[in-house]
């Protein structure tokens, strides 16, 4: 299931927002996907980083499928709306499966540290982008384009976002995110 079958089959939802474990049970389905799983733990400190996903070849089938942990820091328990978001992007990572796109060296992952928050200047890594689509592809299921435009609306009409974001169960700077016309330009070209 590519990104755009996840984005089609969460048009047909009702809600406007879902339990992190039906998006985890949606990318458990992926072709590539030989097992998966979610932990939290308090070794990863969320002021440095708030999630990261693992990838294992699975050497039974040569690699053709993989094992995945998606790390969650045990920080975010007291946020359980940006743990859900953290997690929900790093699933993301798992319909775009390049390794290309991997941090698998210190040095990689130094140069993704340093263009991700430095705001560099040179051309973007892979992982950077990587990192940047899976957020934004995060973001485009949080809830229906239907119920999004309804928002907007609402929103326009002076709903408070505090209240748009509780119903859509993320952050309000996320909330705000979603109802931007950036938001929309960023989705159909994801789902390109």
């Amino acid at each position: 299931m590519p990104y755009r079958d996840l984005y089609n089959l969460r048009q047909k939802q009702q809600s406007p927002s879902l339990d992190l474990q039906w998006f985890r049970d949606q990318a458990a389905e992926l072709g590539w996907v030989n097992n998966l799983k979610m932990v939290r733990t308090d070794e990863l400190d969320s002021s440095i980083l708030c999630g990261l996903v693992l990838r294992r070849p699975n050497l039974s089938d040569h690699g053709i499928t993989s094992d995945y942990i998606i790390i969650t820091s045990g920080d975010l328990k007291t946020n359980p709306i940006k743990e859900k978001t953290v997690a929900m992007k790093e699933l993301m990572h798992l319909y775009r499966p390049f390794p290309a796109e991997e941090n698998a060296s210190a040095l990689g992952f130094d140069t993704f540290v340093r263009q991700f928050f430095g705001h560099s200047a040179s051309e973007r890594t892979n992982a950077v982008m990587s990192e940047y689509k899976a957020l934004w592809m995060a973001l485009g299921v949080v809830c229906p384009e239907y119920i999004r435009t309804r928002f907007l609306s609402e929103y326009e009409d002076g709903r408070p976002i505090s209240e748009i974001a509780a119903e859509m169960e993320v952050q309000e700077y996320h909330a705000v995110t979603i109802l931007s016309d950036q938001f929309t330009d960023e989705i159909q070209a994801l789902l390109k």
